[in-house]
């Protein structure tokens, strides 16, 4: 039996900006901010 899904794309719409956030665009901010965590973790680490 095939499991077909249904998740909306968009992770948050606001109502006064015709346009919402998706979900790759917060995988994308959130794996930044852990590289540049991990990277100023490396640096101070020596």
């Amino acid at each position: 039996m095939t499991f077909l899904h249904d998740i909306d794309p968009l992770a948050v719409s606001l109502p006064v900006w015709p346009h919402g956030i998706h979900w790759y665009g917060l995988m994308y901010a959130l794996a930044f901010f852990v590289a540049w965590r991990l990277g100023r973790a490396r640096v101070r680490a020596g």
